[in-house]
């Protein structure tokens, strides 16, 4: 039986999807170890068109469907797939050619395992300061992992660079195609709770063609904050779990977010001033505020109506 294979979710991103793919012909895992399974989630650019003439070293199977979100495509590709083990990849990523080797002997030791490889970003010469500011944090957190400082939890499970037994991702029922976003911590979280182990690979690493600018950030921080308050409301997430995440730091930080808030104060306009800002390390800090401030409008938007919102001014209190 086929030991891996490689799940790739994609949507109008032929350019970056052919360097993905060209990276995964370049792997020190035999390519008879391994399939790749691109599900094309309804692309319109022609990517379907590049992958009708794209011939690589390895099995390449292409599905096609109607546009239904990233979660709904990974869980096609978790059905389409031959392999005992699935890899999950997004299609900006390339990977170092020993990725697929360190997931395999990750899903081959005992037991049910979950294993997020390492994850790094590259930027446009043009990024502007929020951008940069974010990949820091991008950096700081995987440079922690890397030190042994902090364990991998289910919150850094990101389907980006991730593996896990095809069993048991079935029998768990997937990702929630029902979540804009942080499906894949969420089914990091149930895989976990269903006895897989958390294992972080370093050497399995990739690196992100991240092209977000500020509004496409603080949109995402945004989201996530509506499917943190989301969670909490069904009980999927500890509500203190969530607020413990997001308020850490001084009280002068979390005082200041919380009238942000209150005055509605658009992340937009304290954006701009971050050009201002010489040292980068500040930079890094405001950029945090930012942030911070971005998931709480999420978590209260989402709130509305619910008297969740009340309850957690409460707890942060």
């Amino acid at each position: 039986m086929l030991e891996l294979s490689v799940v790739i979710a994609t949507y109008n991103r032929a350019e970056r999807l052919n360097s993905c793919l060209e990276a995964l012909g370049n792997q020190t895992l035999a390519s008879s170890s391994f399939e790749v399974v691109v599900v094309v989630d309804g692309a319109t650019d022609g990517t379907m068109q590049m992958l009708g003439v794209y011939s690589p070293p390895f099995r390449l199977r292409v599905v096609w469907q109607q546009n239904s979100g990233q979660a709904m495509a990974l869980n096609r590709g978790i059905e389409e797939a031959r392999g005992l083990y699935c890899l999950f990849l997004d299609d900006d990523i390339i990977v170092s050619p020993e990725t697929l080797a360190e997931h395999l002997r990750a899903q081959q030791s005992p037991g049910d395992i979950v294993a997020v490889g390492q994850l790094t970003l590259k930027l446009p010469k043009n990024a502007g300061w929020y951008a940069r500011a974010f990949a820091e944090g991008w950096r700081r957190h995987y440079d922690a992992l890397n030190r042994g400082e902090v364990g991998l939890t289910w919150e850094g499970c990101y389907s980006g660079n991730m593996s896990a037994p095809r069993r048991t991702l079935r029998t768990c029922g997937g990702f929630d195609a029902g979540l804009p976003r942080g499906f894949d911590v969420e089914l990091a979280r149930r895989l976990e709770e269903a006895g897989c182990v958390l294992r972080y690979l370093r050497a399995a690493a990739g690196c992100q063609d991240e092209r977000k600018g500020f509004r496409e950030l603080s949109r995402d921080a945004e989201a996530a904050g509506e499917v943190l308050l989301n969670l909490c409301a069904s009980k999927r997430v500890p509500c203190e779990r969530v607020l413990q995440s997001y308020r850490s730091g001084n009280l002068l930080k979390i005082r200041l977010t919380r009238l942000l808030l209150a005055l509605q104060t658009p992340p937009r306009l304290l954006a701009a001033f971050g050009v201002l800002i010489p040292s980068r390390q500040y930079q890094y800090l405001y950029y945090r505020l930012i942030h911070n401030l971005c998931v709480w409008r999420g978590i209260r938007r989402a709130s509305r109506g619910t008297g969740l919102w009340t309850e957690i001014n409460g707890r942060v209190s």
